[in-house]
């Protein structure tokens, strides 16, 4: 089977024999929940990934940090998604971020007097 490769210009490109093998890349900016969703379902699919951070780790408002002997969760309120049924499921169960925990989806999730 012949490939074909744009070499950057729309109407220029390399015809492959079939015997070469073509990389796809996708490089994707933000290593929060959704750029790490996208770079996995990204390599589920056969892509080469590089994922890109300016923070020291990823998460973005997923993450904690140590503070005078506290642990600061900044993390969601609540996990989007984590009820089963909910459109969003799906998603978490394909990442495998939902196996094996224990999540309680509460009625309420917060109050103002």
């Amino acid at each position: 089977m012949l490939g074909y490769v744009n070499k950057g210009c729309p109407i220029q490109g390399t015809l492959l024999s079939k015997d070469e093998t073509v990389f796809k890349t996708i490089i994707v900016i933000g290593a929060g929940i959704a750029g790490l969703s996208a770079g996995c379902y990204a390599q589920m699919n056969g892509y080469k990934t590089q994922i890109f951070e300016m923070r020291d780790k990823p998460g973005d408002v997923c993450t904690s940090w140590q503070r005078k002997g506290f642990t600061i969760d900044g993390c969601l309120e609540r996990l989007v998604g984590s009820a089963p049924g909910s459109p969003i499921y799906l998603c978490w169960q394909e990442l495998g971020m939902i196996q094996g925990q224990k999540i309680v989806n509460l009625d309420q999730f917060w109050r103002s007097n």
